[in-house]
């Protein structure tokens, strides 16, 4: 133990896994073809930013 109480670890010892959260990967088949802008929500039939056409993809 450090001098403050707490334990000392070394650089090496394998850390506990941590469970990271946010987007799932698929998200890349849902941007918008003309302006990458990621969508919000449902899927819609224009794009938020720029207004393409979404429903051909």
């Amino acid at each position: 133990m450090d001098a403050d109480g707490t334990r000392e670890t070394a650089p090496d010892a394998p850390r506990p896994a941590v469970e990271e959260g946010g987007e799932p990967a698929c998200l890349l088949a849902r941007l918008c073809p003309q302006c990458d802008a990621v969508p919000e929500g449902p899927p819609a039939a224009e794009c938020w930013r720029c207004g393409a056409d979404l429903r051909s993809r």
